[in-house]
């Protein structure tokens, strides 16, 4: 590490502690001085550092040594280099796990940028448009050979091998699988230099979107988000009647059409119930919607059992309460380390709690799928769909408004109260 160069690449964005709003201040447990640090593009979660490391890592704007910096940053305020070095080194650590500080010479000093163009063929499709451009992956919508929209995934074999993994883990899965919830997969494409999956398009928004816009129309803890959130733990239920758990649990991989037709997407982390897939021992997930298992055995520094049927229970409800709430079921940290704990150890917090509207029979349903012990769970996630469905009370017409409102939304009718 100390014999290679290292740049702050140009997309890296820094924001000041002081300019947050004070509560999302006191929640990231940052000082008034220090500065967040985050990269588009790139999945790490964003890291906060103190203003004296900000100010050092400005000296690899250009390229240089570790070693090189220190000393050009300790001589500029009369310190010793040092004292400076072993301060800094944590963090310096930090941020090239990060990718916020890059190797020279590497892919990670790239941003994270579309690499194919409109017309480009990929087997069997011709690229439209990008949707989503990470640094190990890329999404495209595609028109098929059949003359349908299609989605485009690909990895690169140079810049991830890990990521090539789970697309060949997600091509298996779903000849494996053929569920209503899934885009069925049209073509797997494998060259020298790349892994690719088409799959036929599937219309929608990520889950969090559609209970935005839900949330904006009737309100948090309304009917229409307790449908929706039925209709994923069904979702998901189905997949693992099929054998599978799907191992990566956030809104980002449930696409919605409305509250009643819902798709699940991403499999590259799926496998059999407590079984690894073939793209290693590594979970995947987003932190908030972690089962306690997995945040206890990271709090460990030890790695997670893989994904169980009671451990994904626990994350799709995890899930479904934020998608209802737009809260978290704990008050959550921004910092790592500090979330975990409180997934670990922490009790879900009541709708009143939260200042929202309480919900008895949804709040009872969804209390026993987040328990902290497995057994303690749902039989299955058939067993949470099914109750949050009994809270659902049927209810004649409906206003104007809330017609309109449908409408704008591009989504179906879905009247009713939500019993209590």
């Amino acid at each position: 590490m100390l014999d290679r160069e290292f740049v702050l690449p140009a997309d890296v964005v820094q924001l000041a502690a002081r300019e947050l709003h004070p509560d999302l201040l006191e929640a990231c447990e940052a000082g008034r001085d220090d500065v967040l640090l985050t990269r588009p593009g790139y999945r790490n979660p964003t890291v906060v550092i103190s203003g004296e490391v900000a100010a050092l890592i400005s000296e690899f704007r250009t390229p240089s040594l570790i070693e090189a910096a220190v000393v050009r940053y300790a001589r500029a305020r009369n310190q010793q280099p040092l004292p400076v070095l072993e301060a800094a080194f944590p963090a310096v650590v930090r941020l090239i796990q990060s990718r916020i500080l890059a190797p020279l010479g590497t892919y990670a000093v790239r941003s994270a940028a579309p690499s194919l163009k409109r017309g480009a063929r990929v087997g069997s499709a011709t690229v439209l448009r990008p949707l989503a451009i990470r640094e190990d992956s890329e999404v495209y919508e595609v028109s098929h050979d059949r003359g349908a929209r299609a989605t485009l995934k690909i990895a690169w074999r140079s810049r991830s091998a890990h990521a090539c993994s789970l697309i060949e883990n997600e091509a298996a899965v779903l000849l494996n699988s053929r569920l209503p919830q899934q885009a069925p997969l049209l073509d797997l494409v494998e060259t020298a230099d790349a892994v690719a999956v088409i799959l036929e398009w599937r219309s929608g928004v990520h889950a969090s979107e559609a209970a935005l816009r839900l949330r904006r129309i009737y309100g948090p803890c309304s009917r229409p988000l307790v449908e929706l959130a039925a209709n994923i733990c069904g979702a998901f239920a189905a997949l693992h009647s099929v054998g599978f758990v799907h191992g990566d649990v956030h809104p980002g991989n449930v696409l919605v059409e409305s509250p009643a037709s819902v798709s699940l997407i991403d499999y590259g982390h799926s496998s059999a119930p407590g079984v690894w897939p073939r793209c290693g021992n590594l979970r995947g997930g987003v932190v908030p919607f972690l089962d306690p298992q997995a945040a206890a055995a990271l709090l460990a520094c030890t790695s997670p059992e893989p994904a169980n049927l009671r451990s994904e229970q626990f994350e799709v409800a995890a899930l479904v309460d934020h998608l209802i709430t737009g809260t978290y079921y704990v008050s959550f940290s921004l910092l790592y380390e500090p979330t975990l704990r409180l997934i670990a150890d922490a009790p879900a917090q009541t709708f009143r709690d939260r200042g929202l509207p309480s919900l008895p029979g949804v709040e009872a349903a969804l209390a026993v799928a987040l328990r902290k012990a497995p057994g303690e769970r749902h039989d299955s996630l058939d067993d949470l769909k099914e109750r949050l469905l009994a809270c659902i009370a049927p209810r004649r017409g409906k206003t104007a408004r809330e017609r309109a409102t449908i409408v704008g939304l591009g989504l179906p009718e879905a009247g009713g109260a939500v019993a209590g």
